[in-house]
């Protein structure tokens, strides 16, 4: 579980903030985060290009003095092209922008503002919370003395961007922040509001 708390969901395909999500995931969210406004939704449903581009695909490569489309009588609309399509066209169309099974989302993500840090929150389709997470400018105080003693008489720095995660698992929030120790590598630490280390690694 612990290896969600930052991980980032690349099966992510924004497809635009006007995604309505299911009423169990904004129960959900509501529950979570009360008082709270969701600036978008987004989910990772897959489109069906077929269905949806190749028109405007065919339409935009159509000569506007096509001799096909004189033929079949066809006036250019107001855009000034001759949406004229021979048969077969779906066909061509296809080999480039290949048909994609249209799948339901398995994930939704809601944006939102807390206390002064962008959030995004992930939820399951049946509603589950699974993270929010947003970037921070600074650390509270018992984080930030948790990384002085982690790294105790060592020369140090802090590098990267600094998050903050709000997990199921655990009551406070969760911080991930990078360390660039002299003469080693770097470090990536996730420390709990009550500045306890949960993980320290190298890479």
């Amino acid at each position: 579980m612990k290896s969600l708390f930052f991980a980032h969901l690349v099966l992510f395909t924004l497809i635009g903030s006007a995604q309505n999500p299911l009423p169990q995931i904004t129960k959900s969210f509501e529950a979570q985060f009360p008082n709270q406004k969701v600036l978008a939704w987004n989910n990772n449903s897959s489109d069906d290009y077929e269905g949806d581009l190749p028109e405007e695909v065919y339409e935009g490569d159509t000569d506007q003095a096509s001799t096909d489309a004189q033929k079949a009588q066809i006036k250019k609309n107001e855009d000034g092209y001759t949406p004229y399509r021979p048969e077969g066209w779906r066909d061509s169309v296809g080999k480039e922008y290949p048909r994609q099974n249209f799948e339901p989302p398995t994930h939704y993500q809601a944006q939102f503002v807390m206390a002064g840090i962008d959030m995004t929150a992930t939820f399951k389709a049946d509603g589950t919370f699974v993270i929010a997470k947003g970037k921070v400018e600074s650390l509270p105080k018992k984080v930030s003395s948790a990384i002085k003693n982690e790294f105790k008489g060592k020369a140090y720095k802090l590098t990267g961007d600094m998050e903050e995660a709000i997990v199921p698992s655990s009551v406070t929030p969760i911080y991930r922040v990078f360390v660039e120790v002299k003469h080693e590598k770097k470090h990536t630490v996730k420390i709990n509001g009550n500045g306890k280390v949960i993980s320290n690694t190298i890479k």
